[in-house]
């Protein structure tokens, strides 16, 4: 209380005592807030020192008195603020930002929940127990919440508090990465696709395979779409030998929202498969056959583009074949073949001249059908002699 005339601008000063006796400033801007001084984590066993100089309205100055608190002592842990910032998108880190009081700050503890939409109630998320989270494909849709409980350096725990995020988590835009081809770039080898999916939950995803050919002599390149489109594997064929694949996987969200596409080939060219000579077969134009009848030998090739096929006719009686022609895929019949195995050997040949496994087969040329006996002629038969009559002669 201020007594001596009429009050001027007395002075208020607050200092910060230190255990060690030291006296600190402390700086207000103005020391005589009605709402007092509220202690800070820095005066935790310290004391408040006030000192209080009259001042008359006349400038003239009284003796100065003095008041010292008692050591301030840490308050109960508590959180004065919570909330969330970040960025509360698939893949977005979010940071609960804390503010804490009640003497020096220990290992307060945070956890991360996920509202249920069914019961309405927030489900902690295992493992989610620090001050940032890193949203999920789980969370998608999904409202977030964090929990603060603050505990003291001494581990004295406060009241815990929960912030919950103003929005659900929304889906990254979807996208592909580590596309990748993988198989063996052979004729008839089946290709696949792989790749990772990132951006919510997945849709069916646009692919595109292509074969690339480079024109040597107008150097320039050509794509052309193989295989069936929006399948994972492709099957190689005759057409792509020595063609570049390459396959373009565009994501697709379950939302049908598109991300952007991305391509991938495979290692090196497509290189011909071996030469070979499938569903071999003789087919005569007439069964059983019999002299001038056409045989025709019939296949499928595989390996690459085909060149001149090495083929050879050979007929055998006794287990010794004779070549009867070359290079033709028909043979005649002739009557000396009849009785005999009549045999195809057939050896493909690429167009590079590489050459393949010789595949035959065997056609039995029945005997022709032995003439018919003629029956043997009957005997001449001799007459047969007659005895002689007598005549009776008449009495003259």
């Amino acid at each position: 209380e201020y007594s001596g005339g009429v009050e001027g601008r007395s002075l208020l000063q607050w200092f910060r005592v230190t255990p060690e006796g030291d006296e600190v400033v402390i700086e207000r801007e103005d020391p005589w807030a009605l709402e007092g001084y509220t202690c800070t984590l820095e005066d935790v066993g310290c004391c408040i020192k006030v000192v209080y100089t009259p001042v008359r309205e006349d400038n003239e100055t009284g003796a100065a008195a003095t008041a010292v608190s008692a050591p301030v002592s840490p308050g109960v842990p508590s959180c004065v603020s919570l909330r969330i910032t970040g960025d509360a998108r698939e893949g977005g880190l979010l940071t609960a930002e804390a503010e804490y009081t009640g003497g020096y700050e220990g290992s307060s503890r945070f956890q991360w929940y996920r509202l249920d939409e069914a019961t309405q109630e927030y489900i902690a998320i295992a493992g989610e127990a620090a001050a940032t989270y890193t949203c999920t494909l789980a969370d998608v849709g999904k409202t977030l919440a964090v929990a603060y409980t603050p505990v003291s350096q001494h581990g004295v725990e406060g009241d815990s508090h929960r912030c919950a995020c103003e929005e659900a988590v929304a889906a990254a835009p979807p996208t592909v990465s580590d596309v990748a081809v993988r198989g063996h770039c052979v004729e008839e080898a089946m290709l696949t696709v792989e790749w990772t999916y990132s951006g919510g939950y997945a849709g069916m995803p646009l692919i595109t395979w292509f074969a690339e050919k480079t024109s040597q002599s107008l150097g320039k390149t050509t794509r052309e779409k193989i295989g069936r489109s929006n399948h994972s594997t492709c099957t190689l064929t005759r057409s792509e030998v020595g063609a570049r694949i390459v396959v373009e996987v565009t994501p697709v969200r379950d939302d049908e929202v598109r991300g952007t596409p991305v391509e991938a080939a495979a290692a090196g060219l497509v290189q011909a498969g071996e030469p070979q000579v499938r569903d071999l077969r003789i087919r005569p134009e007439q069964d059983p056959p019999v002299k001038g009848t056409v045989v025709a030998v019939e296949f499928t090739y595989f390996g690459g583009t085909p060149g001149d096929h090495d083929i050879v006719w050979q007929t055998a009686k006794d287990e010794t074949w004779t070549d009867v022609a070359n290079h033709t895929k028909k043979y005649v019949v002739a009557e000396a073949n009849l009785g005999h195995m009549l045999r195809v050997a057939v050896t493909p040949v690429r167009s590079d001249g590489a050459r393949g496994e010789v595949k035959m087969r065997m056609l039995e040329l029945p005997a022709p059908p032995e003439p018919e006996p003629q029956p043997e002629p009957e005997p001449a038969r001799e007459p047969t002699p007659r005895a002689a009559t007598p005549v009776k002669e008449e009495p003259a």
